[in-house]
């Protein structure tokens, strides 16, 4: 079977191998009357304009028998690299092997495919072909002196950014796509993703008419800069975060990554309900706009602030001031969020400090979660009578109910409980990381809740990856893409027309190094004496 191997690898090369054993040809054989040739010299593998075709046989003395047919790769379809276009955009180079020594010799063997001149886009659409191997490295490139350099960090061990290095686990990899509440916002969010992203384009466009059709005015233009003061008025900013959350979500979906279940926080549940299938477009913003109209009433009379104790001792330290303030949100073990009037909140922020707690005003001016949402409850399920839930493809965790809920159960008088009540999610990513989660990916503008979210990963003592959608103020598609990386090398697979699009099929083909067999000898030893008689 080595001889297979290496005569077929031989021809993949270009070059036709010389026969293992044959040193003289047969004088008594009328060679030239029977059209062939035995080789006894490796020799090029002529180009002509027809297909090249080989067969390449094994017969061992076992009676173990192989032929292996290869045929050219076909070209009617690719073209050379052209400069300019997309070669720019930033792209993920894959690379993976059996171990991790395979897979970070590999790695230097592309570095030294990039010094050698071969254009970056060609190297990574060809590495997508190859076989996906249990070791992984992935590097987010644009340029080839940076990517060859990458490469050789993770060949040399080293981490640099936006290069990871990972072993997929014996279990299915299972995603859980996490929308948070407001406070991820930030001027310019997203706008680079509207002009380069395709699908995440797309989606936007949807939510813009939606909202055009419900509020009578356009996310995307916001987000494209018109009037960026008005992200301080509640009713504008939670359904332009719910717009994003939707198209962040369509993005990772069109690059292959699709969530086992969704989790949502306060206004992120609306989102959530809508990427699992509970809502239809339209009643999800018919959902996100009038709950935040209705905020507007009780604009600037209450606060919230983050206290870094678990609930059970802010809860002491809230009693007899419930009927001002209350618990909004149990973020983690030791992270809970109050919510109430002004001046409580204040107060009960200067008492936490005094007692050496760490406490500080969170950036709103509405009391979710608070008794102020009370007056509001009949009207927000007046508002929402005509919804039409229905039960969904994913399931729906709910940190208001504190289990999964059917998608049906997402009426009128669910969003109102989901005003009202705290936001438990805490128990919500236990329940997920229970289940058997291996990542969790904040569909945000800028992570806001994964900090909270690491210590229930500690707690539990999980190996969970923790993904961002996007970070403030860094480049759309480097982030996404380093988040793509990151939860491939743990086992998911991606789509790669999704992340490559037609380039993908139209680069030119180009040699890749071969695998760095490792070379190791397997013998199985003999066993002593007394350990045969110990085996019986």
């Amino acid at each position: 079977m080595a001889g297979l191997i290496k005569a077929t690898l031989a021809l993949a090369r270009g070059e036709i191998p010389a026969s293992l054993h044959v040193r003289h040809r047969n004088a008594a054989v009328a060679w030239n009357d029977l059209g062939l040739e035995v080789c006894t010299t490796h020799r090029p593998w002529p180009r002509t304009d027809a297909l090249r075709l080989a067969g390449v046989s094994a017969f061992g003395i076992s009676g173990t028998n192989a032929h292996v047919v290869l045929q050219q790769a076909p070209t009617a379809d690719v073209e050379a690299v052209a400069p300019g276009g997309d070669d720019a955009r930033a792209r993920l180079l894959l690379v993976s092997a059996n171990d991790q020594q395979a897979c970070r010799a590999l790695a230097g063997a592309y570095a030294g495919l990039l010094d050698g001149g071969t254009d970056l886009p060609s190297v990574c659409t060809a590495a997508l072909r190859r076989t996906r191997m249990p070791h992984r490295l992935a590097a987010v490139v644009s340029d080839t002196p940076p990517a060859a350099a990458a490469l050789r960090a993770g060949a040399a061990g080293r981490r640099e950014p936006g290069v990871v290095e990972g072993r997929i686990g014996d279990a299915p990899a299972q995603v859980v796509f996490l929308f948070p509440g407001q406070g991820s916002q930030w001027v310019g969010m997203a706008r680079d993703l509207l002009a380069t992203e395709p699908v995440f384009a797309a989606a936007m466009a949807r939510c813009d008419a939606a909202v055009r059709a419900e509020a009578g005015w356009s996310p995307v233009e916001l987000l494209e800069g018109s009037a960026p003061d008005r992200l301080d008025d509640v009713d504008v900013v939670q359904p332009m975060l719910f717009a994003v959350q939707v198209a962040l979500a369509a993005q990772w979906r069109a690059w292959g990554v699709e969530p086992v279940a969704v989790v949502g926080h306060s206004m992120g549940e609306v989102a959530a309900a809508h990427v699992a299938g509970a809502l239809t477009l339209a009643d999800a913003v018919a959902v996100i706009c009038r709950r935040s109209l209705l905020l507007r009433r009780v604009r600037g009379q209450g606060a919230m602030a983050v206290v870094d104790l678990p609930a059970a001792d802010v809860a002491a330290a809230l009693a007899g001031q419930t009927h001002a303030v209350s618990i909004a949100v149990c973020n983690s073990a030791r992270s809970t969020v109050i919510s109430g009037d002004s001046a409580v909140v204040d107060a009960l922020v200067e008492r936490f400090r005094v007692d050496d707690v760490f406490c500080r005003r969170v950036d709103v001016d509405v009391a979710s979660h608070s008794p102020q949402m009370d007056p509001l409850l009949d009207d927000l399920r007046a508002a929402l009578a005509r919804l039409a839930p229905a039960a969904g493809d994913l399931p729906f965790d709910s940190t208001v109910d504190g289990a999964v809920v059917a998608g049906d159960a997402l009426d009128a008088d669910y969003w109102a409980r989901n005003l009202r009540r705290p936001v438990r999610l805490d128990e919500a990513i236990a329940r997920r990381i229970a289940a058997g989660a291996t990542a969790i990916v904040e569909i945000s503008p800028h992570p806001v809740l994964l900090p909270a979210v690491a210590q229930t990963v500690r707690d539990a003592e999980a190996d969970v990856e923790l993904v961002a959608s996007l970070r403030r103020g860094l480049p759309g598609r480097e982030t996404l893409l380093a988040g793509l990386a990151a939860l491939w090398v743990r086992g998911t697979e991606l789509d790669a027309d999704g992340v490559f699009g037609a380039a993908a099929r139209v680069r030119r083909h180009v040699e890749l190094p071969s695998y760095p067999w490792q070379r190791r000898r397997h013998w199985c030893e003999r066993a002593s004496g007394d350990a045969r008689r110990a085996g019986g």
